[in-house]
């Protein structure tokens, strides 16, 4: 199954609460990629594995809904 990651995607349309989340994981040790929207997360995901999505469900051209049915979709 391979090494685990400590690699976090933080999805949220509000820079301030990306930053703020990012900084408080990476003091923690994590290892964190950003996303302003669902499209941009959805570009994020089809390039790398991450241990956990942190994913606002309100946001412009792709809501966070949106991104679940890709992922799933991706998956299959």
């Amino acid at each position: 199954m391979g090494t685990p990651t400590k690699d976090v995607l933080i999805v949220d349309d509000d820079a301030g609460i990306r930053n703020l989340v990012a900084v408080a994981l990476a003091r923690a040790g994590l290892t964190c990629d950003t996303a302003a929207d669902g499209i941009n997360a959805v570009e994020h995901l089809t390039e790398r594995r991450y241990a956990v999505l942190l994913l606002d469900m309100s946001m412009p051209r792709l809501n966070g809904a949106g991104v679940l049915k890709e992922i799933r979709a991706f998956h299959k």
